[in-house]
């Protein structure tokens, strides 16, 4: 009787550590299938998708201009594994980061306090999408150009005889 509760209570609109709690003490397919829609239903709702997405592409960015900087201006090699090493440091603290808090007309607050109806998740949706796009079209940009434009043509001296 009181799992038939508990998984009922699941179905609800529950906050999500409530739903995983339902998670571990249920053992019904169809309570823990619910527990996965909801909280991949809850990163997209909360932009952590797009975040996640945006961190990822403007790392890769950033390495390629590493890699370009550490052969044009001879800065140490190990300048490209440092960086490296700061945005796999980074991307965990951003994802906990985007989950914790959203974007507010009055800045930076905790999800937890953001009223719902309030919330203008879809307005930081959209802009998060215009600048995963400005990404993306960079970094395409710059495959196409290093890819397909050819190396400058290297002038062979001739050694005096």
């Amino acid at each position: 009787m009181a799992r038939a509760a508990l998984a009922c209570s699941c179905r609800n609109e529950q906050p999500l550590s409530i739903t995983f709690i339902c998670a571990i003490m249920s053992t019904s397919r169809g309570t823990m299938s619910l527990v996965y829609m909801s909280f991949f239903t809850e990163l997209k709702r909360r932009n952590v998708i797009r975040v996640a997405l945006l961190y990822a592409i403007a790392g890769w960015i950033i390495l390629q201009v590493t890699n370009v900087g550490v052969s044009l201006l001879h800065i140490p090699v190990w300048a490209g594994t440092m960086i490296l090493v700061l945005l796999a440091i980074g991307f965990p603290l951003l994802l906990i980061f985007s989950w914790l808090y959203e974007i507010t007309p009055a800045g930076i607050r905790k999800e937890s306090v953001v009223d719902k109806g309030r919330s203008i998740v879809d307005k930081t949706a959209s802009k998060l999408n215009c600048a995963l796009i400005v990404l993306l079209v960079l970094a395409l940009t710059g495959v196409v150009v290093d890819r397909f434009l050819p190396d400058a043509p290297t002038v062979a001296h001739n050694a005096p005889q």
